[in-house]
């Protein structure tokens, strides 16, 4: 039972991070809504100095989008993106990131495409699991079930 609960929550968690994709965003015509989900680039000099907050060569930040505070970004951590140890999963810490250390801002968006790709895919599974499993009740008549009159039925009548 520990096991199909895993593989279920490892399937949701693809499939939810698939159905996303970050677009990017032009950040001089960027009207940012805070709750919204960015990803914030950050250039060489962003990633020496905010080494000791976000750690060694963070080429990348994801999270929630705060709000400005002054002339810089407020946002709630979800991941980092390092140049070359990947991605690492923050749990929402609530970090500023000055605007001049920012060389793209991207938004979170829903990708129709892949969510319809995994719909279908779901969909999919869900048909094969109840066919194979014959949960529709339409399969072939179990060759125990015969009647010892060979094969006629008959009604008992108390």
């Amino acid at each position: 039972m520990r096991g199909a609960v895993l593989a279920t929550m490892l399937a949701l968690t693809v499939v939810e991070s698939g159905c996303y994709v970050y677009a990017q965003v032009p950040s001089a015509t960027l009207q940012p809504e805070p709750g919204a989900s960015f990803g914030f680039t950050l250039n060489d000099q962003g990633r020496a100095a905010l080494a000791d907050r976000l750690g060694p060569s963070v080429a990348r930040v994801d999270g929630r989008f705060v709000g400005l505070v002054g002339d810089e970004y407020a946002v709630d951590v979800s991941d980092i993106e390092t140049l070359g140890s990947g991605r690492a999963h923050w749990s929402g810490e609530r970090v500023r990131i000055p605007r001049q250390y920012v060389t793209g801002i991207s938004e979170r968006t829903l990708s129709r495409g892949r969510t319809a790709l995994v719909a279908v895919g779901a969909a999919a599974a869900i048909a094969v699991f109840i066919v194979s499993r014959n949960l529709l009740g339409t399969g072939t008549p179990d060759p125990d079930s015969s009647t010892p009159t060979g094969g006629a039925s008959s009604t008992r009548i108390p």
